[in-house]
This record gives structure tokens, sequence and C-alpha cells, in this order.
């Protein structure tokens, strides 16, 4: 079998994934290689590709349009360009949809066959599979990862965070409606999410939870360069950690974190505060919301006066 994975949210490349350099770079592309590799694995799928945007500039330099980056004997990710050569953020994919449908199927193609089965991830993608195959007829699944209509709910209607939500739900429900399956996560997601979209079909929902390798994890040792980058922050490194790994997202709520710790003495006695945050070489370079959320959390290490007790490496 041949799978073709659809994925054209942050910056996705195989290796030293740069978590955290935008905001659309996060932990669905963990999920993404993760899935590529444990079904790489079965010997009912030969070949797989992930299909992602090219794009160029910026601090994100040229990485990112090169055409073809092989991941192992039967995986590579090909990345299309469409009508903009930029970054864009995911709010901003819906007006690629057409130039991207077309170089995709230009890809198609133009291979030595074509894909059994296409697997779309995030709405955008949902909406590049529905049109592919309703022009070429090729089934595809669609993981939605997150939901407008959840994210609706939860920040309601007139606030920055739900800008554009109305469009995002409205692809959303078109992906949902030509998915030939469709994977979720949880009984939650399966029932109570996807219960809210007009094409809401359970008897085509399969919950698969995603997992973990733990295999990665057995045998670990401290690396003397990981622990140099947070023990330079610290007083007293032999304390236990609290450790939070997120993007700075607003979502995320970091902040929220720094205050409950700074505002309790005895926890800052017990344990120190590691935050991993994504890259931070400049956060100068990070998008507005990113440097935003940084900058808030070094306010408010300053505020508290964490120095010695916080590292954000």
């Amino acid at each position: 079998m041949f799978i073709l994975h659809l994925a054209l949210q942050g910056c996705l490349r195989a290796r030293e994934v740069e978590y955290g350099v935008t905001a659309d770079t996060g932990g669905h592309i963990r999920y993404l290689l993760d899935l590529v590799a444990a079904t790489g694995r079965s010997d009912a799928i030969a070949r797989t590709e992930i299909v992602t945007r090219a794009f160029r500039g910026g601090p994100l330099g040229e990485d990112y349009w090169h055409p073809v980056e092989v991941v192992d004997a039967t995986t590579r990710i090909v990345r299309l360009r469409s009508a903009s050569g930029a970054y864009l953020p995911k709010e901003a994919l819906w007006r690629e949809t057409d130039s991207f449908v077309d170089a995709l199927i230009a890809h198609i193609d133009g291979l030595d066959r074509r894909p059994d089965l296409i697997h779309a991830h995030y709405a955008d993608a949902g909406a590049v599979a529905a049109a592919v195959k309703a022009r070429l007829g090729i089934p595809y699944l669609f993981t939605a990862h997150s939901l407008g209509r959840v994210k609706q709910a939860a920040f309601g209607t007139d606030c920055a965070e739900t800008a554009g939500l109305e469009r995002r739900i409205a692809i959303e429900d078109r992906a949902i409606a030509d998915a030939d399956a469709i994977i979720a996560s949880s009984r939650d997601e399966a029932e109570v999410q996807y219960a809210g979209y007009a094409s809401y079909d359970p008897g085509r929902i399969r919950i698969i939870p995603p997992g973990s390798d733990l295999a990665m994890f057995a045998g670990t040792r401290t690396d003397a360069m990981v622990d140099a980058r947070i023990d330079r922050f610290l007083a007293d490194p032999a304390k236990p950690v609290i450790l939070a790994l997120a993007r700075p997202v607003s979502k995320k709520n970091l902040a929220a974190l720094v205050h409950a710790y700074g505002r309790c003495p005895a926890l800052q006695t017990a344990a120190n505060l590691v935050i991993v945050a994504g890259t931070r070489d400049d956060p100068r370079s990070l998008e507005p919301e990113l440097a935003g959320n940084m900058a808030e959390l070094f306010a408010l290490i300053d505020r508290y006066d964490l120095y010695g007790s916080v590292a954000i490496p």
C-alpha cells in the first residue's frame, strides 16, 4: 500500500524539528512522524510520502524550500509550492487551497503510481484531500488534531483567538463530510467534539489513542550539554524540577504557571521550575504572539525575583 500524508501547518522536517519556532510547529508534527515510523514497520505499507508546503525567507531560511527530503528507504517528505512562497500561519492557509490542490494533483500525476490512500491532518489538509478525491477519486482519512467548534466553545466568539474561526469550522465540516473515515484520539472527541458538526457520522469514526514509544526512554541518562544549558540558570541545580514543555502560545498559559510558582515560597524552596518553550535563540525573531509570551515570562521572573530558581533554556 502507498499512503500519502498531507500536513500543511508549521515547519515540518524529518530531523531536529524546530518545535516552537512558529505557533503552528507543535506536537502534531511529532504525532505524524511517529505515526509514519510505526506504520512503516507494517508489511502492508510499502511506500509513504508526507506532502507539505514549501516556503522560504525570513528567520526560517531555505530549509523548507527544498522539494524532497528522504526519511528512509520507503519514506520521503515532499514540499510543494503554492501561490505564496512565504511561511503562512494556519489561519491564512485557506488562501492557498486552490493552488496547492493543483500542485498536488500535478505531483500525483507525475508519480509512477497513485497513492492508495491520503491521510489529511488538520482542516486545511482536509480541504485539499476533499478536492483531490473529487478530481482523482483517491479516498482519504481525516485527523483533525483539534477542532474549531471546541475552541469556539472555550473562548467565545468575540476575541482575537477566535478570529476567522467560522471559516475554519466550515472547512472542517466539508472535510468531515467527504472523508472515508475519521480518526479520533478519544471517546470524547468521537462522541462529543465531532457531534457539533452538521456532517457528523459516528459510523465513520475510529478511535485510535496516540501512543508513545517508551523504548526511546529506556536506559536514558543525563546529557552534559542539556544539563549545562539548564544549570546555568539555577542557583541549586540539584533540586527536583517542575518541568513544563509547551509552545509559548497564549492558550498554553505558561504565564499562569510562573504566577503560581512566584506566589509560593514553599514551592520555590522545594523545587526549581524549568520551562522548555521551544527555540529562544533570539525571541525578537519569533512570531508576535510567541515573542510577546516569551517577554511576559521574562517579566514575571523579574517581578517575582525568581532568578536562580527558573530556567527557560
